[in-house]
């Protein structure tokens, strides 16, 4: 039978908050769209924020219900299609 030996626990400690580091602002005038409504239900709100705090001008459309889709030169689609 071996002998573990236990570590001693280590003292409370308490976390700091530190402020992010800046973003750089690449998509400074960038217009990006992403994709939103009954099939498009999904979105990470950390993505969105981080494409705003690049300078991008974020907007949302449904491909589904909106007539004149958001002009852009990209679209970005993400999330799952809704089988409600």
């Amino acid at each position: 039978m071996l002998k573990k030996r236990l570590r001693p626990v280590p003292k409370l400690f308490t976390l700091t908050p530190e402020s992010p580091a800046p973003v750089p602002d690449y998509l400074n005038g960038v217009r990006i769209a992403f994709a939103r409504g009954d099939a498009f239900a999904f979105i990470y709100r950390a993505n969105v924020d981080v494409l705003r705090a690049m300078g991008a001008e974020v907007s949302f459309c449904s491909p589904l219900n909106d007539h004149q889709f958001t002009r852009v030169r990209r679209a970005l689609v993400t999330g799952w299609v809704s089988r409600a």
